[in-house]
Parts: C-alpha cells; structure tokens; sequence
C-alpha cells in the first residue's frame, strides 16, 4: 500500500495549512497531534530522507514551546488601579515576544466597565506595533466619568509559534471627569537630542525624558522620524512614505540603536512624544549623523615592477585629480608619479621623476592651492651609489611633465641633505623643510621658500640644541601662518625631543627659541617621537606622532598644546601616524596608523583610518585596510589625502594576498602599494 504524503505549506513560522484548512482553527494541543502525524506520514511515505522527516519543501514547526507573557517593563497602561484616568486615555499592554497579529482582537484584549450587574464590553480597535511588540486598544468613544474599568487579555492570544498565553492577564484603572487634551513637552521644548554613527550601517540616539500632566514618563512613548532629506522630519505631522522611517519605542525608553543603514550617509533624525491618550507634541528640533563609509578598493597593486619594494606612498589630491608619488626598489631607486581619473576610475601609467640612473627617494607631493592647482613634488636625490644627496622640487606642467623649481636646497653642496616636505602660504608659495648636516655631521632642520627665481633659507638651523640630530621634519601653513615640527635627538641615542616653531616674518626668526617639549613621556627620560605629522584644522594646529608604541595628538592653545586624546597603545614601533583633514564644512582631523593588538606570527600588523568625532577617536571604514594576510611583522607606511571631504589612503605593505580582495601582487617578497578610497 502507498501512503502519500499530506500536502503542507509553512508561512511567516507560525502559519500551517494542511490540505487547505487552516490549522490555527485548532487547540493548541490538536495541532500538536496533527504536527505529529504529519511527521510519521513522511517517515511512512519514505520522504524523511537523512534530515529526520523534514519536508523538502517546507520548514519544520518552531521549537519555541514558552507561552508569551504581559511584560511588567513597561508596565500596562494606564497602570494597575490608577485613578483620575482621562476619559480620551488609550490602552496598552507590551508583551514578553512578538505575536501573532491575528490573535488581537476585540474578544481578546476585552476591557469592560465594571457596574452592580457586572461588566459591559467598550467597543474599540485594537492595532499592534511589532517593533515594540505592543497593542494599544483605542476606545471608539469616550470612557464614562468617575467609572471603574477592568482589562483581560485572554489565552487566546497567541505568539508566533502559535503558543497561546498559560494564564489570563488582567489590570484595571479609574476614570476621573477630565478630557486631556495637553500635550506632553520636553525640557525647554528640545529633547536634547545627540545623534552619533557606531559603524558604517548603524547610529545610535538618546534623548532626555519628556513630562506631562496625566501620564508618567515611565509610559510615555517617543516617536522617532528618520529620513535621508533634511527637511522631511520638521514637518508637523511627520510625513509617510519617501525616504521617510518612522519608529516607535517602547514605554519611557530615551534611546534608541538604528541599524541597517546605508554606509557613508548622512541620516537627519527628529524626536516626538506621545501621551497614553495618544496626543503628540510638535517638535522640530533635528541632529544628523553621518554612517561610516567602506574603503573601496582603487586597483590592485600599483608597483611600476612588483618584484621591487615601493616605499613611502605620498598623496594629495589637486583639483579633482589624485596624485600619488612613491619611491620604489634598491640603490639606485626612482621616484614615481601616478594620476587617478575619477571618470574612468583608473590609474595613468607613473612617470620618472629623477633622472635616469640616479638614486631617488622620499617624495612627497602637494598642491599648491592655486584658482588653478598645480602638483608639486619634493624628493632627495643622489648618485647611483646614494651618495651625494639633494633635496629638489618639481611641478607638474602637463601630463607627465614635471620641470625642475629652482635648483638644489641644500644649504651646503657638499652634504647630503634629505627627508624634505612641501606646504603653501596664501599666496602660493612653496615652503620646503628638510635635514642636512652641518659640518660636524649633526643634522639640522632648515627651511626655504621660493621667490619666483630662486630658493630663500628662512632663518638659520630650528634645532633647539645644535648639538643634537633633528629628523621627522613636518611643515604645515595657514595664510600666513608658518610651523614646523621635529624630533631633535641626542646622537646615537633614542632620548629625544618633539618641538613646534612658528615663523616670525617681523624679525626673521623662529620663534620661541625655546620652545616645550611635546612628546608624551617625561621629557627627562628615553623616549622617541617619531612619524610627526603637522596640520590646521578648522585654523587650528595639530600635530600626531607615534611614541613608544602608542599614536599621540595635540592642537595648540594659546602657548601651549592640549591632549586630543591618545589614538592607540598597541600600535607597532615602526608604524606611522600619517595625518589630514576632511576639507568640507567644519574640518575634522583624519589619521591613518598601524595597529598591532590582532598582529601574530603569521599575520602582520593592520592599518587603520580614525578620525575625531568631538570626543574620542573613532575607527572609519568598519576595520582594517590590509589587502594581505600575511608576511609577519612588516613596516606599514601610509599617507591620507582629501578630496571634499572623501579621504583616500595610500600604503606599502607585503604578503600574501587576502581571499577575493583582488590585490593582484605575484611577489610576497616586495612591498606592493595600494590605494583605498572611502566610500
């Protein structure tokens, strides 16, 4: 004999439809026993198979065997034997699970007015809010004065899994002879609402709690618009549809975590409370936050032979156009330069900056600022053995010209000068700061800049102590505003210091001539600054180094420099502290870093982008950078550069290419160069 198998269709995990009838029309105890034999008869019909009886096309019934409660947090409403209740007062009750909408009934949330003869019924509608898992009864006219109610949710009411309540819920209220038709209000008419991005898809918000004249702030609701226009949600009442989110919370709860979002958005948000008689005040006090975005990608590896080393990335972005400059290989090595096209999303072919078998090093490429921006770019230069050095600097006069600004820096011809960076005054001046030795070999901090002819030396030595090598040099320019900042160390000796001069254009000096120490440790003792990178942000100067494995920042005020946070305590002793800043609206700093709290044997350090959100340092991107998983402990460099206010990061690191990241390196060996852009 053949036994077919019954036909069974599961829906939303709670609906069974056997042979066209509804199965929820039975007791709970009856559908067990239909669950039951559904189940010998695909055993019996041989349709079990090795998933023990599970119907190909449909799932088996849930586990979920717990009866839904009604939650005591929050508590119904109006509460459990409250008085003077507004005749206009909805009620509500929040459960312990989501339920099955269709349980929700007149004949199932019953409230009756309770008299000598017993209690009559009161008409309304009942309407079920599944994020907050609440039902709210909306009498269809006014209670009666002075009148005493009861409400009972029944066992008919059932969750998802179609578990009915164990036990009957009851509660009841008083009426008083009052109609409310007051609002509720917040503090001074503003939640005080603050808004702020946890990831690239989610933003969390909190508020301060509202008041009003009949219901307690542990029942009021808070009605949450969002939208993706910033002026949706200051319409009163909140519109529907578009780009239009409206939440609901539960009972009293201030905040509020949305996920889901779209990466690298800004999402514009307005709170509204509601009262237990469902009257809603009208405020349009709105805060934003834009998510994180998600570093994308901009090809593979950019090495010119990726069988060398690339070092040292530089980018910056002029106009519209990324530039980026590296060095690549051994002595000698070249320094190259390489064009984003953000129509076709692709790379130029790098051009040669040195001369053709020179050794080249150290670039670092800017933009000068100009209605019409031009690329500059300075770098060191040798003979083929690296000997003889010269600090130089090029612009860009077409596409893969670069002509020669000026001649050499170096103070002195015959020593070799190095480690040179390039900044802008208003006017468009090129401002260049570099070492070179003096003649008792200790390296000394100069400045130049360009007169339109020829390079002018500002000044004489930074170095606070001539005594002692100065390196890291970084320059930053606002208007007129001139600073540089170095680490100046005692010879052969990793006990330095981290000072910041300033140009004074008046006397032709800089200034102080002793200036503090900024690095992070006691000053007396053995420490090194290194990686200092320097920026104003919003006219203001900031400076980022790294210092016994932990990345430091610190903005001037007045004359001295204030924390803005320590960025990482576990970054590694050769890791950089690349720093910039969004260019669109109010600036906010930038900093790229290598991080080693996840580095082991087998897999290197991570680079990271963080950014300051007011208050603490805050991871961009939703993680690491890296294209490579492996290549042990290898030195990460990077460089950050803005176009508006999209940052895109340029770095070197080796290994073994990571899953389906397409970084597209045939060399573990070499350090390969990539670029990322937020997206």
């Amino acid at each position: 004999m053949t036994i077919r198998p019954l036909v069974v269709t599961y829906k939303d995990n709670y609906r069974l439809s056997l042979i066209g009838v509804d199965v929820r029309k039975f007791s709970y105890r009856h559908r067990s026993i239909i669950f039951s034999l559904i189940y010998l008869t695909f055993v019996l019909s041989g349709c079990g198979g090795s998933d023990g009886g599970r119907s190909n096309t449909g799932e088996a019934p849930s586990d979920d065997t717990t009866p839904p409660t009604v939650s005591s947090d929050p508590s119904p409403t109006p509460v459990n034997g409250a008085t003077q209740v507004p005749l206009n007062t909805s009620i509500r009750a929040t459960f312990s699970e989501p339920i099955n909408p269709d349980t929700l009934t007149s004949n199932t949330f019953i409230v009756l007015s309770v008299g000598i003869s017993g209690g009559t019924a009161v008409s309304g509608t009942v309407a079920y809010t599944a994020e907050t898992k609440t039902t709210t009864f909306t009498p269809t006219t006014l209670l009666e004065i002075d009148t005493t109610y009861t409400v009972t949710i029944t066992t008919a009411v059932e969750d998802e899994a179609g578990n009915p309540m164990a036990a009957p819920y009851s509660w009841s209220f008083t009426t008083g002879s009052a109609i409310d038709n007051s609002p509720p209000s917040f503090p001074g008419n503003d939640p005080q609402l603050v808004v702020q991005a946890t990831s690239s898809n989610s933003i969390s918000l909190s508020w301060v709690a509202a008041s009003d004249n009949t219901t307690t702030q542990s029942q009021l609701i808070y009605i949450i618009c969002r939208s993706t226009v910033s002026t949706d949600c200051t319409a009163n009442p909140f519109p529907t549809g578009g780009n239009v989110v409206i939440t609901e919370s539960q009972a009293g709860q201030t905040t509020l975590g949305v996920s889901g979002l779209g990466s690298n958005t800004t999402y514009y948000f307005v709170v509204r409370v509601k009262d237990q008689v469902n009257l809603l005040d009208g405020n349009t006090v709105q805060e934003s936050a834009t998510t994180f975005g998600a570093f994308v990608s901009l090809e593979a590896s950019l090495n010119k032979n990726s069988s060398k080393d690339a070092r040292d990335p530089s980018i910056a972005i002029v106009g519209s156009t990324p530039y980026l400059a590296w060095w690549e290989g051994n002595t000698p090595a070249d320094v190259y330069v390489k064009t984003f096209d953000t129509t076709s999303e692709t790379w130029s072919t790098e051009t040669k900056i040195n001369t053709v078998g020179n050794h080249a090093l150290q670039p670092k490429i800017a933009s000068n600022g100009a209605a019409t921006p031009v690329a500059y770019i300075t770098y060191t230069e040798c003979n083929s053995g690296g000997a003889n050095c010269k600090v130089y600097v090029k612009r860009n006069v077409g596409s893969t010209t670069w002509d020669l600004v000026g001649g050499e820096l170096n103070v002195d011809g015959t020593k070799s000068a190095a480690d040179s960076a390039i900044a802008f005054d208003g006017s468009n001046t090129p401002y260049v700061v570099w070492v070179e030795p003096d003649g008792s070999g200790i390296n000394q901090i100069y400045v130049s800049h360009f007169n339109g002819s020829n390079w002018v030396q500002d000044g004489d030595s930074l170095n606070v102590d001539a005594t002692k090598n100065g390196s890291n040099p970084a320059i930053a320019i606002n208007g007129s505003t001139i600073k540089v900042s170095w680490t100046e160390c005692i010879p052969n000796l990793n006990d330095c210091q981290l000072y910041v001069k300033g140009w004074d254009s008046t006397n032709s000096t800089w200034i102080p001539a002793n200036p503090i120490s900024l690095k992070a440790g006691d000053p007396g003792l053995p420490s090194r600054p290194d990686d200092v990178s320097l920026g104003f942000i919003n006219q203001v100067l900031h400076v980022v180094w790294h210092e016994n494995a932990s990345v430091y920042a610190r903005k001037e005020q007045g004359n001295t420099f204030v924390s803005v946070g320590t960025i990482s305590t576990v970054v590694s002793t050769s890791s950089n502290a690349a720093f910039g800043s969004a260019t669109t609206g109010s600036q906010v700093p930038f900093i790229t870093l290598v991080d080693n709290s996840n580095a082991t044997a087998n897999q290197g350090p991570h680079l990271f982008v963080k950014k300051w959100d007011g208050t603490q340092w805050v991871t961009e991107g939703g993680g690491a950078l890296n294209m490579t998983g492996g290549g042990g402990f290898q030195t990460i460099t990077s460089a950050i550069g803005f176009s508006g206010g999209t940052p895109y990061v340029a770095w070197v690191e080796k290994g073994s290419c990571l899953v389906n990241n397409g970084c597209g390196q045939n060399n573990t060996n070499a350090s390969q160069l990539y670029v990322k852009r937020l997206e």
